[in-house]
């Protein structure tokens, strides 16, 4: 004959619970696998620096336009554009290049007095590319003219009196 035994309500819940909890672990244990080294190989592709922009200016509006980059053998979304101050200083362009540029060329409307030069940074989906070397300077001169100056290549100079003994 089976007897049976009245317990509380609190009893019983903490009894579920230590079955669960054991019972939670067997499980895990019996799900854990080991074995041998698996090695994966995947190709991937990587989102290119900015092509370095080439700049032309008209009044105090500059055009700033560059090659396209690609992700992989796709072009990429579209572009942010940052121009630069002397000192480094990074500034908001305006007119086409404000927002994300979806083509190869934009214009910095309004451009104020100052010596600038721009960068391109590729963006695809959420990810951006590293940022392009610096453009020629553009100089903008307070009456709303503007130049370019091209850099100077890095030149060969051959060794002279004032490059010192050999």
């Amino acid at each position: 004959m089976k007897r049976l035994i009245a317990t509380s309500p609190a009893v019983l819940g903490g009894i579920a619970a230590v079955t669960l909890v054991a019972g939670a672990g067997a499980a895990l244990a019996a799900w854990r696998v080991q074995s041998d080294e698996v090695v994966l190989t995947a190709e991937t592709a990587t989102l290119s620096p900015g092509n370095k922009p080439a700049v032309t200016a008209d009044g105090n509006a500059v055009t700033v336009s560059w090659t396209p980059n690609t992700f992989g053998e796709r072009k990429v979304d579209s572009y942010r554009i940052k121009r630069y101050d002397l000192g480094g200083a990074a500034q908001q362009p305006q007119g086409t290049c404000e927002e994300n540029v979806a083509k190869e060329r934009c214009t910095d409307a309004g451009v104020p007095a100052g010596s600038w030069r721009y960068t391109v940074v590729p963006v695809k989906g959420g990810w951006t590319g590293p940022e392009s070397a610096k453009s020629d300077a553009v100089i903008v001169a307070a009456d709303g003219r503007a130049v370019v100056v091209p850099e100077e290549p890095a030149a060969d100079k051959a060794a002279g009196p004032a490059a010192g003994p050999a």
